[in-house]
């Protein structure tokens, strides 16, 4: 009779204390879980400002390359009219030595 209450105490124990280790454990998951979900949302947020930074970077990139093809156009426009202006300058003098003839 003892013995049987003693192995029931016993059973009963084992019981208790694998419970208490699955309890345990569920609770480790759900912490893992957690934390695993936590780093997936601080990753996309990383993701994403990576993202905007490289749009940035590219955005500004163009602007550059639109500014320097614009500074190209008029310094293009200002020789031409230069040149332009040295052709009047040139056929003026032309009709001018003509005319002294």
């Amino acid at each position: 009779m003892l013995v049987q209450f003693y192995t029931e105490v016993k059973v009963r124990e084992a019981r208790k204390e694998a419970e208490r280790r699955m309890r345990q454990s569920a609770t480790a998951r759900a912490r893992s879980d957690e934390q695993t979900m936590m780093n997936v949302v601080v990753d996309r947020q990383t993701d994403d400002e990576a993202d905007a930074e490289s749009q940035n970077r590219r955005a500004d990139e163009g602007r550059k390359i639109e500014y320097a093809g614009s500074l190209l156009i008029s310094s293009l426009s200002a020789g031409a009219q230069r040149a332009e202006d040295m052709i009047l300058v040139a056929a003026a003098a032309a009709a001018d030595a003509g005319r002294e003839k």
